[in-house]
């Protein structure tokens, strides 16, 4: 047995009607006047899209790292600027040098602070270009194509964890 739902438009009021019951509510947010008329709303029944994943014969491994830097900005995730005592915007910098000591505001300074470090380095600083400038991060890990898992200020505008393309990073490197 097929259900339909019938709606009637009269006036300034709509009439609702499925079987016995009537159900009568102001219409406030029209402001054209109807003539009587009568609408049937058949329900549709839509199919679910199956997603399938393409299969592989690729391990795919994670890298995670540990280290006093990991381990200094981990109590951090989550908060945002206002509850560090960090300015607003553009505060990623903010948060390393509360981290680590520093004045100098722009993340591209992690460029040429400490020593060098390779890809592949956890517990190291990673500075990645982004539009209108740069962002500096922890890096915590690696995930399974290879880019680096960064805990860093900013992050959605909290403390947050977040994979970024190997492709931006400029530099990485230890800060003692």
């Amino acid at each position: 047995m097929k259900s339909y739902l019938t709606v009637t438009l009269v006036g300034l009021f709509v009439f609702l009607s499925t079987a016995n019951t009537t159900q009568a509510r102001p219409q406030f947010e029209s402001t054209y006047e109807q003539d009587e008329r009568q609408t049937t709303v058949k329900k549709k029944k839509y199919k679910k899209k199956k997603i399938v994943k393409a299969k592989s014969n690729k391990t795919v491994k994670q890298v995670v790292g540990s280290g006093p830097a990991i381990d200094k900005a981990k109590p951090y995730v989550g908060m945002n600027a206002r509850q560090l005592g960090l300015p607003l915007r553009l505060w990623c910098a903010d948060f390393m040098n509360m981290l680590f000591g520093g004045s100098d505001r722009r993340a591209i300074s992690y460029a040429s602070r400490g020593t060098p470090a390779a890809y592949g380095c956890t517990n190291c600083v990673a500075v990645t270009r982004r539009r209108g400038g740069h962002h500096v991060g922890i890096v915590k890990g690696y995930d399974g194509r290879g880019n680096p898992i960064l805990i860093s200020g900013n992050h959605g505008r909290r403390v947050g964890i977040g994979t970024y393309s190997k492709s931006v990073v400029i530099a990485y490197r230890y800060i003692g």
